[in-house]
Order: structure tokens, then sequence, then C-alpha cells
């Protein structure tokens, strides 16, 4: 895929980067992302995994986006363990087993044992050009409402 170049160009700062497009903002991304780490209920509470809530694993990773995990967990299980909502468009990794397997939530989904990175408006190069991120938010946590 050939891309034009852009016009003019700026020092990045960064050594192992160099130089990035004249109208980029170089920001750490702790700045401009939420970091989530999920999480597993406790697997004796049998009734925490009959629910109607979206719940990813490691499994589940692989597509480039992710709609519909194979996972559900209750309203509980949500409550008991504190979990926190991945936003759609959230990047989904894992760090143990699986290492090296992402997705794109599709969706707003919880996720067990994975990593999840949310910003305002990723530019993800996934092979075309997504103007659906420009209306996510990363304002405060998202919370779980039944």
């Amino acid at each position: 895929m050939n891309r034009q170049a852009y016009p003019q160009y700026k020092p990045s700062g960064v050594a192992w980067l160099g130089d990035i497009p004249e109208h980029w903002e170089m920001s750490r991304v702790k700045h401009i992302a939420r970091f989530t780490t999920g999480w597993t209920p406790q697997t004796s509470q049998d009734e925490y995994y009959f629910g109607g809530n979206p719940w990813a694993t490691i499994a589940d990773l692989g597509p480039r986006l992710l709609g519909d995990p194979k996972g559900r967990i209750s309203d509980d299980a949500i409550a008991s363990s504190r979990m926190r909502i991945s936003p759609k468009g959230s990047l989904l990794f894992s760090f143990k087993l699986s290492i090296g397997q992402v997705s794109i939530a599709d969706r707003d989904l919880l996720i067990s044992a994975l990593y999840s990175l949310h910003s305002r408006c990723f530019v993800i190069c996934i092979g075309h050009e997504d103007k659906r991120c420009s209306n996510t938010s990363t304002r405060g946590p998202a919370r779980h409402s039944p």
C-alpha cells in the first residue's frame, strides 16, 4: 500500500522514531489513554457465569474486530470484582499465554486476563482509516450500568 508523504516533518525528540509529520503532537500514552487490566470473577460462583454482559478472554483474541466474545457474566460478577468496561475501540491484548494476540473491541465489553488500552482517538494502522473513533470519550473510568 503506497501512502503519500506529508508536506512537512519535524523532529520527534525520540531517537528511534525520527521525524514525524509537522501537525502531529507527541505525548506519552499514559496522558492520552486509559490502561485497564481485566479480571476473572470467582470461578467457584457458577451463577457469575450466566449473565448477559459480554466478557472476552484470551481465547477470543485474534480477529481484528471483536464484537461477540463467547463468554457472558452476570451483574453480580461485575459488582463483586469491580470490573470496568473496556469501551468500543479499545485495543485488547494478552499479557500471558498467547502473547502477541490482539483485537480491537467492536463494542463495550468486559475482559479477563487481558489488557485494554483506550484513547479518545487511536490511529491504528489496520489497513484503512476508521473515522468512528472521533465519537469516543475517556472522561473518567467507564462504569457498568445495568
